[in-house]
């Protein structure tokens, strides 16, 4: 399978780079970059990995954290025969119902 994202999946991406390198530096933006595509990687071998949102049951979700407490990312996407499509990612304080309307 292969990992694609929509427009605006590439949105979220490109502003978790930019608030992680103004908030700390480059090298942790591309470091948390990083670990944030491995982690979706993962759901090419095995897009089970990610749960069902409650009211939306056509799409899943992978929460990303790089340490048990507080808050990381998740990853909302479909499941098609050779392709995984994230749909947004989103910080886990964020209501996602409010962003995936119209996702």
């Amino acid at each position: 399978m292969k990992l694609e994202f929509t427009g605006k999946a590439k949105v979220d991406f490109a502003e978790i780079w930019v608030h992680n390198a103004e908030r700390y530096n480059v090298e942790h933006a591309d470091k948390y970059r990083d670990f944030l595509l491995a982690e979706m990687d993962q759901l090419t071998e095995h897009p089970e990995l990610g749960r069902v949102p409650d009211k939306f049951p056509d799409l899943r979700y992978l929460v990303m954290k790089r340490r048990a407490s507080g808050h990381g990312h998740a990853a909302y996407y479909e499941v098609f025969d050779d392709t995984i499509r994230v749909i947004r990612i989103l910080h886990t304080a964020m209501y996602a119902p409010d962003y995936l309307g119209n996702a």
